[in-house]
């Protein structure tokens, strides 16, 4: 049964990553699957990003809730926290999409698009207190910003031991050779 699902796993990842060669990158991030947007009026203080990309100045703990004394999800007991599936902090330098943005007492709280939880937008501790801990992508950057979260958070969710791993790669060369047969054919 579960090298069933590894290998339905494995399917759909390659049929994403088929979708992302031959449609491009731009036509699968404008997608519903990975369009999350942050409301107008969220976006009129100095966070402002119209592709809600956000990325990390510095580790950010992923808090419950939007507040400034919520505990954080690495505390939490969660499956999909033990699987890989979701993280509970966010690393100096990575990227991330915001699905809802909340101001409260000078705090702006970021809601995470592809997991539960919630980071703050200024530092609460240590060298960061009152400064920005995270930074609005440039537009220009947001479609390679997209593609890299739509590529971590599905390696996250669909690789979860090495036999998902292998039977992802399996699955992902032969849809790759089927890919590079049908352009060969085509320009032949």
């Amino acid at each position: 049964m579960a090298a069933r699902l590894s290998f339905r796993r494995g399917i759909f990842a390659s049929a994403l990553l088929l979708s992302v060669i031959l449609h491009g990158a731009q036509t699968f991030c404008n997608h519903n699957i990975v369009q999350h947007r942050v409301s107008r009026t969220a976006r009129a203080n100095s966070l402002d990003s119209e592709s809600g990309l956000y990325k990390a100045a510095t580790n950010i703990k992923v808090r419950m809730a939007p507040d400034v004394n919520a505990p954080t999800l690495a505390g939490a007991e969660s499956q999909k926290l033990k699987s890989g599936e979701w993280i509970s902090m966010i690393k100096a330098g990575d990227v991330f999409q915001c699905s809802q943005m909340k101001t409260r007492d000078g705090q702006v709280y970021l809601k995470l698009a592809d997991q539960d939880g919630w980071v703050f937008g200024k530092g609460v501790s240590g060298e960061w207190t009152g400064r920005d801990i995270v930074v609005p992508v440039p537009d220009s950057e947001a479609l390679e910003a997209k593609a890299r979260i739509v590529k971590d958070t599905m390696e996250r969710q669909l690789i979860r031991d090495p036999s998902d791993k292998f039977a992802l790669y399996l699955v992902g060369g032969a849809l790759f050779l089927v890919a590079l047969e049908r352009l060969w054919e085509e320009f032949v």
